[in-house]
């Protein structure tokens, strides 16, 4: 205790939608034009730190102050953490993540990540500011999403598909080390824990779609497509999407602007082939090429969802991250 304070790990019996209220309600005080519902729903938070993972409290009095969830670590280290807390009580961030910190090192992790959103655009807002002051090292590029309506996609006359072709389950390994490679851990990490190969999976997941660019003779792959296929209902209206949709194509592979939109046309023609009405891509600005493919393909059904900026802190020397 310190204060009145006291810092202890979440159980099964707190209250899960006053902590999904404290961190959708932390995130609208620092982002307020970006409207997500952030908490996702009280099952949702139950499920990622109760039931798994790792999440502390700060309470006053037993009453709710501030929280800090942490997933994994998963892999190369890797955990991410997400926050709440009361107006006020922005001082308990340090301790709620000391005490996170201490759990990620003794499960032999060596980096947290932390994710800020943002306004289409914007470099700079209050949580991006907040966390650095506690060490963490923002990433030179701004995460987009874009959300694209696919109805009204037309697959081109006579698309040629050839060197397009979906993934085998026993070829992600090969992907993940890929864009590992490419300094994508975000999208290698992804692409391992979603699709099925991650230690915590034990089987494929059907929902979740790969497709690789392979060149010539050599098949060598020189591009990289993920998305899952989601059904949505409301009322009586069902409709399918693509979520998480993200294009990568390899550093230094010669492969064209015609090759990347083709590439690109063969991802939306799967989509089509699977009856999905809307999808939703996510990209880093670090690849001009791929977010104006998508521009130009998508112009007139695409509008921007939301922008995030991510941020790392290492863990091996309790410094952050250098990144020049």
């Amino acid at each position: 205790m310190d204060g009145g304070i006291t810092i202890r790990e979440l159980r099964e019996d707190d209250d899960f939608e006053a902590i999904r209220k404290l961190i959708d309600d932390t995130m609208r005080m620092f982002i307020p034009k970006v409207q997500i519902y952030y908490g996702g729903t009280a099952e949702m938070v139950k499920q990622n730190y109760a039931e798994k993972n790792k999440a502390f409290l700060a309470e006053e009095n037993g009453q709710l102050r501030g929280f800090m969830g942490c997933m994994g670590p998963y892999n190369a280290g890797v955990a991410s953490v997400q926050i709440g807390f009361q107006v006020g009580y922005e001082h308990l961030f340090e301790r709620l993540l000391e005490a996170c910190e201490e759990y990620v090192r003794e499960k032999g992790g060596t980096k947290l990540t932390a994710r800020s959103y943002a306004e289409f655009g914007q470099i700079r807002n209050p949580m991006i500011t907040l966390f650095e002051r506690m060490g963490f090292v923002a990433d030179q590029y701004l995460d987009t999403s874009i959300n694209m309506d696919m109805s009204k996609w037309v697959v081109p006359d006579q698309f040629d598909n050839s060197g397009i072709e979906p993934a085998e389950v026993g070829e992600v390994e090969e992907l993940a080390r890929i864009l590992n490679e490419d300094g994508e851990e975000e999208l290698a990490r992804r692409i391992r824990y979603q699709y099925g190969t991650h230690p915590n999976y034990s089987t494929h997941n059907p929902d979740h779609v790969i497709l690789t660019l392979k060149l010539g003779d050599s098949g060598d792959i020189a591009a990289i497509a993920y998305y899952q296929v989601v059904m949505f209902k409301k009322g009586e209206q069902e409709k399918i999407l693509a979520l998480g949709l993200f294009v990568h194509f390899r550093h230094g592979s010669k492969v064209d602007r015609t090759e990347k939109r083709r590439f690109l046309q063969g991802v939306f023609q799967s989509m089509k082939q699977l009856g999905i009405s809307r999808a939703m891509a996510s990209m880093t600005f670090r690849d001009f090429e791929t977010f104006t493919a998508i521009a130009a393909e998508c112009y007139y059904w695409m509008s921007p969802s939301t922008s995030a900026v991510n941020l790392t802190k290492s863990l091996q020397t309790g410094a952050a991250d250098e990144k020049i």
